[in-house]
């Protein structure tokens, strides 16, 4: 081999290195709600490790730890029996078995405890309604809903206002999603957060309930699905480019919901990024490169969604 042709060699393989490392750059996209979420009085509970997962029976299963201690009880693990404690409440669980006692009664459920991963996963309706929790289940967010059904307000949860100079050159040009002067600064806030209210300064009746975003598939398009209550609002994708790409949710793929609630479906990807502000490769977006969503309504401050999607 000649001196020319290894290095031609060198090149060819770096380059293969190069562009395989390129292409796997970018995750693949997962779409749907990935965990269900525990929420005690509105707030979810953070889950380190082992997130909460459904039976053979369709029963939720969560660390009993986690939950047991966010409701104010002390647990006690010994031979394979799960003594539950919260004031005069005394709940005792074995491993495997369908059977437990509350107070010393005998009850029977239709899903036992179990070890996984290390860790004692137990029924979440029958602990939770064991020290006299009301539990109800929400299909639309995967959400289990412990104690009282009450949506925290945003300013409650996020109190810090960041300057709004901070964040301007992820508008560029399009200054006009930020020239109003009645805004006080900048929220942020993470999925985590999760559902919030954002009130409207100017009456109660234009609030706005989030109760979730994720990621999903909508006639084979990759979209944003905002499951919310309150009037409806746009969104823009800031990815640290200078080009707020604008998003609106499309009427005619709305779901409106029996309880009142609605989803809106807002397109990742938009031709519009490409003929109105020159972005090239409108279509390689990758819900990765979302820094901040940005949530137009009127709350008082901006309201920026941390990316949701790492």
């Amino acid at each position: 081999m000649t001196k020319k042709t290894g290095c031609v060699l060198m090149i060819l393989v770096l380059a293969f290195v190069m562009s395989a490392s390129w292409a796997g750059a970018a995750s693949p996209i997962k779409y749907g709600i990935p965990n269900i979420n525990v929420l005690l009085d509105g707030k979810r509970i953070a889950f380190p490790d082992v997130w909460p997962q459904v039976d053979a029976n369709q029963r939720v299963l969560v660390p009993i730890r986690v939950v047991s201690e966010n409701l104010g009880a002390k647990v006690n693990y010994a031979n394979n029996m799960i003594t539950i404690t919260q004031g005069s409440k005394v709940v005792v669980l074995t491993i495997g078995s369908k059977t437990a006692t509350v107070n010393g009664k005998p009850v029977t459920f239709d899903s036992a405890a179990v070890v996984k991963n290390s860790r004692t996963l137990v029924p979440l309706r029958f602990v939770s309604e064991a020290l006299g929790q009301t539990v109800e289940w929400d299909g639309t967010d995967k959400y289990v809903w412990i104690g009282k059904k009450e949506v925290p307000v945003l300013q409650d949860v996020v109190k810090k206002v960041q300057p709004l100079d901070d964040f301007k050159k992820y508008y560029g040009t399009q200054t006009f999603l930020i020239d109003d002067w009645h805004r006080d600064g900048v929220r942020i806030f993470k999925k985590e957060q999760f559902p919030l209210i954002i009130p409207d300064p100017y009456g109660v009746d234009s609030n706005i309930e989030i109760y979730n975003l994720w990621l999903d598939k909508y006639k084979d398009e990759s979209v944003i699905k905002v499951h919310y209550r309150g009037p409806t609002f746009g969104m823009s994708f800031l990815t640290g480019d200078g080009v707020p790409r604008t998003r609106n949710g499309i009427e005619l793929w709305r779901q409106k919901l029996n309880d009142g609630s609605q989803i809106d479906i807002f397109p990742l990807l938009d031709k519009w990024d490409n003929y109105q502000w020159k972005v090239k490769d409108w279509d390689k977006l990758h819900p990765s490169e979302i820094q901040y969503i940005h949530f137009k309504v009127d709350a008082g401050s901006y309201i920026l969604l941390e990316n949701p999607f790492k």
